[in-house]
């Protein structure tokens, strides 16, 4: 089925680039995109977490050392993104 999409002429001129760079042509491109976004759509928060979830069970960490180490990666990105911006 073909299909017509009109997209900026910023989009195309980085649809082009994405395409040189991989090889891929931007209709195979677009298809991606397209296929990773709705695939992405259909993930749930559970399922996306899991993996965390086991590696945390597998480490022996604690749910309050975990939580612990999140708060403090948290803080310090936050912090870093205020000193980037120049808010204090």
């Amino acid at each position: 089925m073909v299909t017509t999409i009109h997209f900026p002429a910023s989009t195309i001129i980085r649809l082009k680039a994405e395409a040189e760079k991989t090889g891929k042509d931007i209709d195979t491109i677009v298809t991606e995109a397209v296929e990773a976004r709705m695939a992405l759509s259909r993930v749930s928060l559970a399922e996306a977490v899991r993996p965390i979830q086991e590696a945390l069970t597998a480490s022996g960490t604690s749910a309050e050392e975990a939580e612990t180490v999140f708060e403090q990666e948290l803080s310090a990105m936050r912090a870093e993104r205020r000193s980037c911006s120049g808010n204090p």
